[in-house]
């Protein structure tokens, strides 16, 4: 994507609300300095509107500063089968990085700031830091394992165990994680069922009596989590220890 009214000073890493979450995560304040230095802020995007098209050169990784963006493949169908929800935080973009060709489209959900930082300068610096160089393998060694979980999900686990587990995932990734038990699910819930491979009814069906037995309580698309220890047992053992480690 091509960006415009590029800003470079309006905004910095070191006074990010999502800092302690992205490449910045583990780095001093001089590291910071340096990638603060090659950071752009693009103006932000509008709901629906494009910001990685699939087979476009990579140029740019991205970070959500605020917002969300799903990511999704088209099918020979010509079917949308979306690959992952992108929240505060969350580097998006990696999956060109052994072609150098993103492998999937990207679309902001709601109205989405967002940092764009090139690929090549980041390269380079990653040579110069290790820590920066360490932060990037962190961050694609956790996007393996979040798809090889979604893997045993879709695979393995009946449509209960794949909605709690996405109810629990989601709350992990939320700006509220610190703050309440409470998720904005700014995706409908026929998207919910596309990502965990499930009928949009059934969806429905199942928020509706994880709503009664009263794990969750629903405010349109906001969610907040009543009962976790019950939800994580509905998921299964493994992501509950998963998560409490």
């Amino acid at each position: 994507m091509k960006h415009s009214n590029v800003t470079r000073k309006e905004f910095h890493c070191q006074n990010c609300p999502v800092n302690n979450l992205c490449l910045t995560a583990t780095l001093t304040k001089n590291e910071i300095s340096l990638l603060d230095d090659i950071v752009e802020h693009p103006k932000a995007l509008q709901k629906s509107e494009t910001l990685i098209y699939a087979g476009e050169e990579l140029s740019y990784v991205y970070v959500v500063r605020k917002g969300s963006i799903k990511t999704f493949s088209i099918t020979q169908d010509g079917e949308e089968q979306i690959t992952g929800f992108h929240q505060a935080g969350e580097l998006i973009g990696i999956d060109a990085l052994a072609s150098r060709r993103h492998k999937s489209f990207a679309k902001a959900m709601e109205t989405t700031e967002y940092c764009a930082i090139p690929y090549e300068a980041l390269d380079a610096l990653a040579i110069k830091v290790p820590e920066i160089h360490h932060q990037l393998m962190n961050v694609m060694s956790n996007e393996i394992s979040k798809h090889y979980d979604l893997m045993l999900t879709l695979n393995q686990r009946t449509a209960e165990q794949r909605l709690a587990t996405f109810l629990i995932e989601m709350y992990k990734q939320s700006e509220c994680y610190l703050a309440q038990p409470g998720i904005n699910l700014n995706m409908t819930r026929g998207e919910i069922g596309n990502y965990l491979g499930l009928a949009l009814e059934t969806v429905s069906r199942l928020m509706s009596r994880f709503k009664k037995e009263k794990l969750i309580e629903l405010n349109k698309r906001e969610v907040k989590v009543l009962n976790f220890p019950k939800l994580h047992e509905i998921a299964g053992v493994e992501i509950e220890e998963r998560i409490a480690a």
